[in-house]
């Protein structure tokens, strides 16, 4: 026997319960998960840096300069012995031959050593200076006063004013010579040195300065000052040398700079 069921009665919504229900079901949030996207998002970005990275070095690599190596420079006797004291510089404005009328502006000076002696063991030590000497209702002149401080020269206002150029490193401002005849201690022969002093104009590059007299007997090289675009040089030799001195000039790095 089969038992046949009706299905129950529902009663019919009304328009509110129909309306409530639409809303339900056609209007009900859909949740989105974020988290599909974070590695593709992350992986893109990884990307870009790789890129970037990538750009830059190849930027700094176009515009990065090798490094600059020092140069060791060739050994010479060492003439520099730092700057004049006030005491030291009215000295030489004593002992320089100027007249007492005269007024002395010092336009550049150092402490050096020099080399006129035959005592072995003795260091000899001087001002070198360019004075400006204005004698009243005169144009001003140069005095070159040497290391000795008893040795001044009338310098050429000419020859101040001369700079040096790409062609010609240095130009000469001034030079003296000092004499010198005996025989070495403990005897010998007598023998002529000559000491030669020079002041000079300088290229902004050059920082050392090593100069000899052509043909000496004995230690060849000696190093000199270059100060505010100003070279002091001595050299000191037998009067048997060529009277001729060479020079050859350095920049900071101790590369050569050319002298022609």
């Amino acid at each position: 026997m089969t038992t046949k069921l009706e299905p129950p009665l529902v009663p019919p919504l009304s328009a509110e319960q129909r309306a409530r229900l639409h809303d339900r079901v056609m209007l009900s949030p859909v949740r989105r998960t974020p988290r599909r996207w974070a590695v593709p998002v992350a992986a893109v970005t990884a990307v870009a840096a790789v890129i970037a990275g990538a750009t830059l070095a190849a930027h700094r690599g176009d515009n990065t300069a090798p490094p600059i190596t020092s140069t060791p420079v060739p050994d010479a006797i060492k003439v520099d012995l730092g700057p004049a004291s006030p005491a030291e510089l009215a000295k030489v404005q004593r002992n320089c031959p100027t007249s007492p009328t005269q007024r002395t502006e010092v336009l550049w000076s150092r402490k050096v050593r020099w080399f006129s002696t035959f005592m072995e063991n003795e260091k000899l030590t001087g001002v070198v200076a360019l004075l400006r000497v204005s004698p009243p209702g005169e144009n001003p002149g140069l005095v070159f006063c040497t290391a000795s401080g008893g040795h001044g020269h009338a310098a050429s206002d000419f020859a101040w004013s001369l700079q040096p150029t790409p062609a010609q490193g240095l130009v000469t401002i001034d030079e003296l010579t000092h004499v010198l005849i005996g025989s070495p201690v403990g005897g010998g022969t007598s023998t002529t040195y000559e000491e030669t002093w020079g002041l000079h104009r300088v290229r902004p590059e050059i920082a050392r300065i090593q100069s000899r007299t052509i043909g000496a007997i004995g230690p060849a090289w000696y190093e000199g000052v270059v100060l505010d675009g100003v070279a002091y040089t001595d050299n000191f030799a037998d009067r048997g040398a060529s009277g001729r001195t060479e020079f050859r000039a350095f920049d900071k790095y101790g590369n050569p700079v050319p002298l022609p």
